[in-house]
């Protein structure tokens, strides 16, 4: 990144992510219920539902941790890995419209996925799992419309 300043840092919430965690405690839920009803220790299923839960939840810990977008006044980053990072850019003047998109849990929860619409060739920019994601499409267009307020006139 150059060194324009930060003005908006977002990262997907757990919130977002809340049907992956739902699922492993069912799995753990299938297994107790399992060993309850046949009163038997099968290795097996056991190592079957604890190592099922156990990659579901660290799949969704470590892209939790490994995506991030920053704002600055000119570009949108997306950074992605921990180990091997990559960031690629999207110059906010290149961008035509902010989305939220989020289902009826997603409002009652106050969650959702922001996906802003350019002239890029790969598609719109997305951003899932955003806590308050009104708030943050809005001022993700407060920053897109300043950018183009502040372009010179290209008619001269």
């Amino acid at each position: 990144m150059s060194k324009e300043k930060i003005r908006l840092k977002i990262r997907p919430s757990r919130i977002g992510f809340l049907d992956n965690y739902v699922l492993s405690a069912i799995l753990w839920g299938a297994y107790g219920g399992f060993f309850f009803f046949t009163q038997e220790l099968n290795i097996w299923i056991m190592l079957l539902v604890a190592s099922a839960s156990v990659i579901l939840i660290m799949e969704t810990e470590l892209y939790l941790a490994s995506k991030k977008w920053h704002i600055t006044d000119g570009q949108i980053f997306f950074i992605d890995g921990l180990i091997n990072v990559n960031r690629s850019g999207v110059f906010l003047s290149t961008l035509t419209n902010v989305e939220v998109k989020q289902s009826s849990l997603d409002r009652l929860l106050n969650v959702g996925h922001i996906e802003i619409h350019g002239f890029q060739k790969a598609g719109p920019v997305k951003i899932p799992g955003v806590r308050y994601p009104e708030q943050i499409a809005g001022q993700i267009e407060n920053m897109i419309q300043t950018n183009i307020n502040q372009r010179p006139n290209q008619r001269d």
